[in-house]
């Protein structure tokens, strides 16, 4: 949900009511820190090729 600037507590919220989750579950965390992850992943890999093109002009 990066594109639409939505906190993690919120999307958390709205993981729980859309999957039909108790309030109490922890799954939605779970999916939220993945989330987190792949796109911390995703910047790196943007960033890792953007220097090295600046390098090899």
């Amino acid at each position: 949900m990066d594109e639409q600037k939505v906190k993690d507590a919120d999307e958390i919220r709205e993981r729980i009511y859309l999957m039909g989750w108790s309030r109490n579950s922890k799954q939605a965390a779970h999916y939220t820190t993945r989330h987190t992850r792949e796109a911390a992943n995703r910047r790196m890999l943007y960033l890792q090729a953007k220097s090295y093109r600046g390098k090899n002009r």
